[in-house]
């Protein structure tokens, strides 16, 4: 069997993708491939794709299929009749969801839906087509568990337009805008209801470049050639990025990659780094960096350098924006990079393959890919300029919903290295724990925190005893069937950590005596704190109290991943017995045994505060 990530190197290699914008791909290496693909055995994520659009799609059918598939996705496409959107949503019986799609992908095109006998799309019709939309997308989440990614709109190049129409706050450009606002504020209330930014796809290949006038009147078919595929491929990573987690920590080497130039042979004052070209591309790299850094990604240093060297630049060079502060973790010797991103990656607690390396020198990056294949590592550019679009190609830290504990990650992290700091000078673990002055809030899982609850059932690996994901349909089916829910947030001296950990246990309601640990689990920002042993107190004395019962046994099963093995002894070490006949599911009985709460942390109720906001 051909691995994963093997194949879709293939895939990469066999299609010349930067080619894609000079126009000059051929189409027949994507029927070749797509035809290929059709014939291997692989492991991709299989799914199925629903396209519904109001003007000739199935013609992207080859470029949509290896789309999907270089980025993991083997994609069961269905493209329904043009501008039948009524017929197949509305209709509980129509072939849309006898299909049963995984994602329901539509395709209005505003031109489309309304215009009159001078082919214009009038303003006052516009608020009509927003309501069919909201329609359409209200009831296929009624009807159906897929995931919607809904277009939106833009008109086409050839509209009649004049350049007052930029000075006019009635034109039709401004009222589509508006338009779109309320659909993005429309779609947000639903889970796994997403936007594809049609507009921003014709803005970036140009109006000129996506329409082919001559298709268009052969066979209604909107998009060039050129815009097939860029529609091709910009609808595939959208949908990468709802089912594949992104990478979390960006891993950069010193030397050509931050700067220009060697700081150890040429100074600091030497290296290109400036307002002035080439100085000014490493600058523009610096902000882009940041950019990342405040949307979550951690960055990091792995460099063959003199520590001193690379620090008196982020300190004392005065066109260096990135300073030291900015970096989760650093490796700046003459050891082995290799060793040096494994360590990154222990410090830091993520995983291998959450981390993407770039280092300008191809003998380092083949080394590192060797001995770590889970690490994402570029071919850079030799060019500096193409830096950013290398990355950018790269649809590595790609994500779709972004919660605040997200944005405040690298934050979080830099102030984790100053725990661990401190938790290195201290005598005991007992004494770290209580020079932290932890405080813990718990609440039920609520309308505030279910999105950031459902992100870390679907995320958290390390420590979670179950193992089970569920999106926030399934949370609230649980919690309509009295099961009770615990999130903690927690901050200490250093900073807020924000949710960090969730418990939910359900019972049946003919033996109320007997509840079982249906997800239990903490972000592994929380490891080490003893913040399981109270998450399971709080869950526990909130059975006592919901139950009344004169023995009440909870149960817990712990099923076994690549990467929970840390968690596997979690119930005998607590004191649970083993059920017979089950090999890894145990008990106890918390009123005859009850569990002790950690005298470290401070635990404030949140739960009237939380009822409000409901």
């Amino acid at each position: 069997m051909v691995s994963d990530l093997k194949y879709i190197k293939m895939l990469n290699k066999e299609i010349q993708f930067d080619k894609i914008e000079e126009d000059t791909i051929k189409t027949s290496a994507y029927l070749k491939l797509a035809r290929k693909i059709k014939n291997s055995r692989f492991n991709f994520l299989k799914k199925k794709i629903a396209i519904i659009s109001s003007f000739t799609s199935d013609v992207i059918e080859n470029f949509f299929f290896v789309e999907l598939a270089r980025r993991g996705i083997l994609g069961n496409l269905k493209f329904f009749p043009t501008n039948q959107f009524e017929q197949n949503i509305l209709d509980e019986k129509s072939l849309l969801y006898e299909f049963q799609p995984d994602v329901v992908i539509l395709l209005p095109l505003i031109e489309d839906l309304w215009e009159n006998n001078k082919g214009e799309v009038e303003k006052s019709r516009i608020q009509k087509i927003f309501q069919r939309y909201k329609l359409w997308i209200s009831d296929l989440k009624k009807k159906s568990d897929s995931v919607v990614i809904a277009s939106n709109f833009q008109i086409s190049y050839y509209y009649p337009s004049s350049l007052a129409d930029s000075q006019n706050s009635d034109s039709i450009a401004f009222s589509i805008n508006e338009i779109n606002k309320k659909l993005t504020r429309f779609c947000s209330q639903f889970e796994d209801c997403f936007i594809f930014d049609y507009q921003k796809t014709i803005f970036s290949i140009g109006f000129k470049n996506l329409s082919d006038q001559k298709l268009f009147f052969l066979g209604k078919i909107r998009q060039s050639l050129q815009g097939q595929i860029i529609l091709s491929s910009s609808l595939a990573r959208q949908i990468a990025a709802v089912f594949y987690v992104p990478k979390k920590c960006l891993v950069l080497d010193a030397d050509n990659t931050l700067w220009g130039g060697i700081v150890g042979e040429e100074g600091i004052n030497g290296i290109e780094l400036s307002d002035s070209y080439p100085g000014s591309v490493f600058k523009e790299f610096h902000k882009y960096l940041l950019r990342l850094r405040s949307n979550g990604i951690l960055l990091a240093i792995s460099s063959k350098n003199n520590e001193e060297d690379v620090f008196n630049v982020f300190k004392n060079h005065p066109d260096s924006i990135l300073k030291k502060k900015h970096f989760s973790s650093h490796r700046i010797n003459w050891n082995d990079k290799a060793k040096n991103i494994k360590e990154i990656s222990k410090e830091l607690n993520i995983g291998l393959d959450s981390i993407v390396f770039i280092d300008d020198n191809p003998i380092e990056r083949e080394w590192v890919n060797k001995k770590l294949p889970e690490v994402l590592v570029p071919n850079l550019p030799s060019d500096p300029i193409n830096y950013i679009k290398c990355l950018e190609k790269l649809e590595a830290f790609d994500f779709l919903v972004s919660s605040k504990e997200d944005k405040k990650r690298a934050t979080m992290y830099s102030q984790e290295i100053n725990r661990n700091k401190e938790k290195q000078k201290s005598n005991s673990l007992d004494q770290f724990l209580k020079g932290l002055k932890m405080e813990a809030r718990y609440e039920e899982i609520n309308k505030s925190n279910i999105k950031r609850v459902a992100q870390l059932i679907n995320k958290t690996n390390q420590f979670n005893l179950t193992l089970r994901r569920h999106r926030e349909s399934d949370i609230k089916v649980l919690l309509n069937k009295n099961a009770i829910s615990v999130t903690l947030r927690l901050n200490d001296k250093y900073g807020d950590i924000g949710l960090i950990a969730v418990a939910i246990a359900g019972t049946d309601k003919t033996n109320g005596n007997v509840w079982e640990i249906d997800t239990f689990l903490l972000s592994c920002r929380a490891l080490g704190r003893n913040i399981e042993d109270l998450l399971l107190f709080i869950l526990c004395e909130k059975i006592k109290s919901n139950s009344k019962k004169s023995k009440i046994l909870i149960e817990g099963k712990f099923n076994q991943g690549k990467k929970n093995n840390q968690v596997a002894t979690f119930y005998p070490d607590r004191n649970f017995k083993r059920l017979k006949n089950f090999e890894n599911k145990w008990y106890r009985d918390i009123i005859n045994d009850p569990f002790n709460k950690p005298a470290h942390i401070k635990v404030l109720d949140n739960e009237k505060r939380s009822r409000k906001k409901t």
